[in-house]
């Protein structure tokens, strides 16, 4: 049995790659913080388990009845958010039923295994082996599906209380999710045969965002993005990046060194919601301090994107 350091590496511990130490703390010593769940993120996790649910069986009542067990489950911190509550999620989750029976365009991808719709589709590539670290590619993909009359596409659903539509969908035109997931597919086809997922991987593969638009005064919107495509040149430099964040990590995994405080340079420390959660261990005296704040607020597990 190998004794070798396994990393599983997703498009959210990408997303915070902007600060070695951040990126570090996250996805090597497996760092969250100590309290309740958020009520944003659990009301999204909900929304999204009707997406996965109800393609499958059809039945609207019984998908609900296991997301209100789901969401009642779990308390959560509310902030400034109360309203996200659980007759608010059930209307929601019905506009999410008649955007999925009303989308004929689009038709899910099949599921071999189980002959299911393939939503949440959970993908681990056994990407780089160093001699001392293996590295796992992860991510579990909302849906794949295919235009009556065009290309294959990779579709997620974000949940989000902007109203400024088409600002919002900007954003992801180079998401480094809808890359991670993009570059996957072709990583099966590639590397592997015989699947579906190679089957996917071979063909024109775009994405696409179906945005959930909440609000405390109006009802639930669904609008989906425009198409997004990618040149051979931006997945070549995706693939660099990701390259070289490997190397990265490996080398952490090994060496259990905090990296530098990048944030003193790019700003990374700050961002639009305030300081970085590890802003308090960063900032601290000395590593005594910091070691203390890290003992007080946060505990450590594993990072595992698939156990989500």
């Amino acid at each position: 049995m190998s004794d070798k350091i396994v990393i599983k590496l997703d498009a959210s511990a990408c997303k915070k790659s902007a600060c070695d130490r951040l990126f570090y703390f996250n996805v090597i010593e497996g760092l969250s913080q100590v309290h309740g769940n958020d009520l944003s993120m659990h009301y999204g996790k909900a929304v999204h388990l009707f997406a996965e649910l109800y393609p499958a069986n059809k039945d609207a009542m019984t998908t609900m009845f296991k997301v209100h067990e789901f969401f009642r489950a779990t308390p959560t911190d509310e902030g400034k958010k109360e309203w996200l509550s659980i007759n608010h999620l059930t209307q929601t989750c019905m506009r999410v039923k008649d955007w999925i029976d009303a989308d004929t365009n689009a038709e899910y991808y099949v599921n071999p295994v189980d002959s299911k719709p393939m939503c949440e589709v959970r993908f681990g590539i056994p990407y780089r082996a160093y001699p001392h670290v293996d590295i796992l590619l992860c991510g579990t993909i909302d849906k794949v599906v295919k235009m009556k009359r065009g290309a294959s596409l990779i579709g997620d659903y974000k949940t989000t209380s902007t109203f400024k539509v088409d600002d919002y969908f900007t954003q992801y035109r180079l998401d480094p999710q809808m890359m991670l997931y993009r570059y996957a597919m072709e990583w099966y086809a590639k590397h592997t045969k015989d699947n579906v997922l190679a089957e996917i991987g071979s063909q024109r593969l775009g994405t696409f965002i179906d945005g959930i638009f909440l609000s405390k005064a109006k009802d639930t919107e669904i609008r989906r993005s425009s198409i997004m495509f990618y040149s051979d040149s931006e997945m070549e430099d995706f693939e660099y990046l990701l390259n070289e964040s490997c190397d990265k990590i490996a080398k952490w995994a090994v060496d259990r060194q905090w990296p530098r405080k990048q944030g003193m340079f790019n700003g990374s420390c700050t961002h639009l919601y305030g300081a970085c959660k590890y802003f308090g261990v960063c900032s601290a005296p000395d590593k005594q301090a910091s070691d203390a704040m890290i003992r007080n607020y946060f505990v450590k597990k594993t990072y595992d994107p698939l156990a989500y």
